[in-house]
């Protein structure tokens, strides 16, 4: 892990960034937001002397709340761009995604095709007693049954879209996995689902390293691979990937807890592309990088 000093001027590079490009300035420093934070984390000079004279409990506290700020920028920068869209299917263009080949769907019945009850109730009896949230649970319709179910103790959802918020008042919070999160609670369980292929390749350690931070347990997963069906995936991936990429951040495949969740699955895509990763022991979960 990178020490908090490194990661705090990194969110203060990107937090100047994004302000300097939504005052539409030039800064040939900073390049513009859906880059890879590679290229911001080459030009920052790391000050040891000044850091050094701040505590570490300051430290986090400023990292969270930049965190938290840049969550905030890419939800205005993704309202644009969704906005934009609209306006030009409104001129009968035949797209589906903006420019960074997201979507922008506001349609609770996209959501309610996406939903698998029987793998709901399989993940429920699999994080019994737990903490869980629900990465990527778009309209919340996994956290309203896990509500229903009552088996885990507690299931946050967060979702990518600039709208959540406003469609379901605010019981999903808006999430975006391509910058660094810090400042929510440390898990027991994740549950990322449909999500991880539509992020770009250059983001990928960056969703990884999210995901990785905040489980203490583990993390239900599905990538999806390539093929057919694969035309908007950004980042399909074989499931034998996926198990390396979780394996370098310490987290192992659950061979027997993924056959119990695909074999009650009632969706395609959650028979062939859930996996279950618990963290190695040798890897402890740390509060204070969450």
């Amino acid at each position: 892990m990178v020490e908090v000093p490194g990661k705090l001027l990194v969110l203060q590079a990107m937090a100047l960034c994004f302000v300097l490009y939504r005052q539409n300035q030039q800064a040939t420093d900073c390049p513009p937001p859906y880059r890879s934070i590679e290229r911001i984390v080459e030009r920052v000079e790391v000050r040891n002397s000044v850091e050094a004279t701040r505590n570490t409990g300051s430290r986090i506290e400023e990292r969270n709340r930049l965190s938290k700020m840049i969550n905030e920028m890419m939800k205005g920068i993704k309202l644009q761009n969704c906005e934009t869209l609209k306006q030009r299917k409104s001129k009968k263009e035949k797209i589906d995604t903006t420019e960074e080949r997201e979507y922008c769907s506001e349609d609770a019945d996209a959501s309610a095709r996406m939903f698998d009850k029987q793998l709901s109730k399989a993940m429920a009896h699999l994080m019994e007693g737990q903490r869980a949230a629900g990465i990527g649970d778009r309209h919340g319709k996994f956290k309203r049954q896990m509500d229903v179910y009552t088996r885990v103790s507690s299931y946050d959802s967060y979702d990518g879209s600039p709208y959540i918020e406003n469609i379901t008042n605010n019981a999903v919070r808006f999430l975006d996995l391509t910058v660094p999160q810090y400042g929510l609670p440390l898990y027991d369980w994740l549950v990322c689902l449909e999500v991880a292929h539509h992020v770009p390749r250059e983001f990928q350690d960056i969703l990884v390293d999210n995901l990785a931070r905040h489980a203490r347990t583990g993390i239900i997963l599905s990538w999806a691979p390539p093929g057919p069906d694969s035309v908007h995936h950004v980042n399909a991936l074989m499931p034998e990937e996926v198990d390396k990429v979780m394996k370098k951040m310490g987290f192992n495949l659950d061979s027997y807890s993924t056959k119990l969740l695909t074999d009650a699955a009632m969706r395609p895509w959650a028979k062939k592309n859930v996996r279950v990763y618990e963290r190695d022991p040798g890897v402890k979960a740390d509060k204070d990088e969450a």
